[in-house]
């Protein structure tokens, strides 16, 4: 018990508490509709793959009505 140090576990709780206040927040988010649809950033299934297949599926949208 002398080897103890509590601050060490700061890390630990802190990356814990983070966590669980970022589910709550993006949930709280989407449920609520807050979030534009167009973003990608911090969620699920949303990544940089998924915002250029729809950059570009939006540019190849634009190309063929311009026709």
């Amino acid at each position: 018990m002398a080897n103890f140090c509590p601050v060490s576990n700061l890390t630990f709780m802190s990356k814990v508490f983070e966590r669980v206040v970022a589910e709550q927040l993006n949930e709280f988010l989407a449920t609520e509709e807050l979030l534009p649809g167009n973003q990608s950033a911090y969620r699920k299934r949303h990544s940089t793959e998924t915002t250029m297949l729809r950059v570009l599926s939006d540019a190849l949208q634009q190309l063929t009505d311009s026709k």
